[in-house]
């Protein structure tokens, strides 16, 4: 009779070199690559116990494993929620990987809150700052949409329109008038960040604004973008 469980034990070493090890390494370079791995090893261990050969990996073997690539995809989802603006993506996210973690015997590793997932996914931003004499003000709902700001110099006031060309980059104008001076110009503008958990972004704008009577200068104008 054939000895189904030394037949196993040898082709799973090989396996185990040959597959395993290879995915596992490769278990920090993407979500799918993570996830491939964790399936890998569970099932080869479902596969061990179903000829009652011993377990080469223990729980805390795959909680480990899940750990690591929880990183990744948590940066995956994030981007994939921002990008189709659907909190819904990442609060299923967070409950999968709990529920992982859960059949494994361990506590949560994500947040459930609903309102944190909007925050992230679709963040309402406050504006604030401006350039030479200028003071920006406003709140912008959605980078990737025409949004308008309002400003204000000494004695003047303009307001800013702002046309995306996508959610890092655009054109601008302005107009207002004060004092018996009117107030125009327009130019072009970046985002840049976040560069910390907190989502704060960072919109600069180069432009040409002119005042009649007066005359025309090249502006800078600097404008910190906070989720709220």
């Amino acid at each position: 009779m054939v000895d189904l469980a030394a037949v196993f034990e040898a082709y799973g070493k090989q396996w185990e070199e040959q597959v395993i090890k290879p995915r596992l390494d490769a278990a920090k370079s993407s979500c799918a690559a993570g996830t491939l791995a964790m399936s890998t090893v569970i099932g080869y261990q479902r596969q061990r116990g179903l000829i009652g050969a011993g377990s080469n990996f223990s729980a805390e073997d795959i909680y480990n494993l899940l750990t690591q690539a929880y990183p990744v995809c948590l940066e995956e989802a994030i981007t994939k929620c921002k990008g189709l603006k659907d909190p819904s993506i990442l609060v299923q996210f967070w409950f999968e990987a709990n529920r992982q973690v859960q059949l494994l015997g361990y506590p949560d590793i994500a947040p459930t809150d609903v309102n944190e997932a909007i925050k992230i996914c679709t963040p309402t931003y406050t504006a604030s700052g401006g350039g030479d004499g200028l003071t920006v003000t406003g709140t912008v709902a959605d980078l990737t949409k025409t949004f308008t700001l309002e400003g204000t110099f000494p004695g003047a006031s303009v307001t800013l329109a702002f046309f995306p060309d996508g959610e890092s980059a655009g054109s601008y104008t302005y107009k207002g008038s004060g004092g018996g001076v009117q107030i125009s110009g327009q130019g072009t503008y970046k985002v840049a960040g976040p560069d910390g958990a907190d989502g704060v972004l960072i919109l600069t704008g180069h432009s040409n604004g002119c005042a009649t009577p007066g005359g025309c200068r090249e502006n800078t104008d600097v404008i910190t973008l906070t989720p709220s």
